[in-house]
């Protein structure tokens, strides 16, 4: 898991495309994906690249995890971080993306992502 977590902060494209080849074809377990996409939205560089892929990310946990609430989980978790890089894009993400299953994680996200805002305003 902590290779798995350093990955997170590769830079580029290619170096994406690399990983998702791994979790496509299982190389990375499901029940690990989480951790390097976490670490992903935690990585200045790479935040575009998640950004770009929030609705296709989406699709893969509901895939992976659908009605286990981990999807939820997951986009609670990585609002805060990408909101912080693409505030419009993850906004308008979470009005695409509003249903049952995943309002919760939307709606503790979009606090966090304020309170990472307000935070980000008083330390610059």
């Amino acid at each position: 898991v902590k290779l798995i977590a350093s990955m997170g902060w590769l830079k580029g494209d290619d170096n994406y495309r690399r990983v998702m080849d791994l979790v496509n074809s299982h190389e990375i377990k499901k029940q690990d994906t989480r951790t390097f996409f976490v670490m992903a939205s935690m990585n200045p560089e790479a935040r575009p690249i998640i950004a770009r892929e929030m609705d296709n990310l989406l699709s893969l946990f509901r895939r992976f995890y659908g009605g286990t609430g981990y999807e939820s989980r997951f986009i609670e978790t990585i609002i805060p971080y990408i909101g912080l890089t693409d505030k419009t894009g993850v906004e308008d993400f979470v009005k695409r993306n509003k249903s049952p299953d995943i309002n919760q994680g939307l709606e503790k996200g979009m606090e966090e992502l304020s309170i990472f805002q307000k935070l980000n305003e008083k330390i610059h």
